[in-house]
């Protein structure tokens, strides 16, 4: 519930654009398999680069917490 993966994978894929990369036409979707390609998931990414690039961990939404 503190890491809300959508949120995350769309901030890196605008983050992604914001570069002038190849992403401009890629989806979230894309960005998710590029990371499962790499054996990796978006908390991996986040654990391993994302911090370090900036990127920010957003909770999950109240309404849509899973109860532990």
């Amino acid at each position: 519930n503190s890491f809300d993966e959508s949120a995350y994978l769309a901030d890196k894929l605008a983050a992604l654009r914001a570069e002038g990369s190849d992403w401009d036409y890629k989806t979230i979707g894309d960005l998710r398999n590029l990371f499962n390609s790499l054996g990796m998931t978006a908390l991996d990414h986040y654990l391993t680069y994302g911090q370090f690039e900036g990127l920010s961990v957003t909770p999950v939404p109240a309404n849509e917490r899973v109860e532990e």
